[in-house]
């Protein structure tokens, strides 16, 4: 038993000496990079890891090649030359930076970067003004029963500034809303949502304002007389039926603004040529936007022309 705690005893102060001795070992450090040139932006990052080969005593390489906290070493590119390749490309030789990283690390030398070499891409950052845009999943089954739009989606602000690659920007014309769900909505909403992030590009803001208007609805169904247009002095056009059942449905809110006369279905006789029936489809002029689901019956009428 005495000599088992002496054999122990011994191993701790060889380790304890050992770790005081001085060792040379390989180290994968995480990297940040910053300083990039101005209206610039990257079109792929170089690696996130450096390969440290280090020279330090042993509980210093210890603490840092086994933790999996380490503080990612800061590297500022602009303090460096940048070498071109073409037009877009251009690399900094790592061992260059050697002395600016030795210094973020305490007790420790460098002896080696690997790679060699970083590689990086960039491209010319413009800037522009998009729409937002919901993205609704289950648009739009989100309404309660017996309730629906009471006029148009709105957005608080209703576009925002985009800056990034031309060759993503070119296309870009709105951007989204987080994917959203909503269900049984019987009331108008206004709650704030993130924008979806789009690789590369930097938005303005990053969260907007969606407002849903909404309440409960009615059906209305007005008998109307069909109006004939384009109808030459000397015939006489004739339709039967010569009235239309229109029904649609408008919201509570709207209601009393809704009447008959407001809805004018007609017939155009220039239509008589090009029609491939004996028939003749009811039209209709435009209505208000907060009349819905609008549908007329029956949607085509038989005709007769008297001399």
């Amino acid at each position: 038993m005495l000599f088992l705690f002496f054999v122990v005893l011994s191993t701790i102060f060889w380790i304890i000496r050992s770790l005081n001795e001085e060792y040379e070992a390989d180290i994968l450090y995480p990297v940040k990079y910053g300083g990039m040139p101005e209206n610039k932006v990257l079109l792929s990052e170089p690696t996130d890891r450096l390969k440290l080969r280090v020279k330090a005593v042993g509980r210093t390489i210890l603490s840092h090649k086994y933790s999996y906290f380490l503080r990612p070493l800061k590297f500022d590119v602009s303090s460096y030359s940048l070498n071109t390749i073409g037009t877009d490309s251009s690399y900094i030789l790592t061992k260059t930076a050697k002395e600016a990283l030795a210094q973020e690390l305490d007790d420790i030398q460098i002896l080696d970067i690997s790679p060699d070499t970083l590689f990086f891409r960039f491209t010319e950052m413009i800037t522009k003004k998009v729409g937002i845009k919901h993205n609704i999943l289950n648009f739009p089954r989100i309404f309660a029963k017996q309730y629906m739009f009471n006029g148009n989606i709105s957005y608080v602000p209703d576009s925002i500034i985009v800056s990034g690659p031309n060759s993503i920007l070119d296309t870009l014309n709105c951007v989204y809303t987080e994917p959203i769900t909503i269900n049984n909505l019987n009331d108008s909403l206004v709650r704030t949502y993130l924008l979806e992030r789009i690789g590369q590009v930097v938005f303005s803001r990053k969260k907007v304002k969606l407002v849903i208007p909404a309440d409960k609805f009615t059906e209305l169904s007005y008998l109307v007389n069909i109006n004939h247009m384009n109808v030459p002095d000397s015939l006489v056009l004739k339709t039967f039926p010569n009235s239309v059942r229109i029904t649609c449905r408008v919201t509570l809110s709207y209601y009393d603004r809704v009447k008959p006369e407001m809805f004018e279905p007609y017939v155009d006789y220039n239509d008589i040529e090009t029609s491939i029936s004996s028939k003749l489809k009811i039209l209709l002029k435009d209505v208000p936007e907060y009349v819905h689901s609008l549908t007329l019956y029956p949607p085509s009428v038989e005709f007769l022309i008297e001399m």
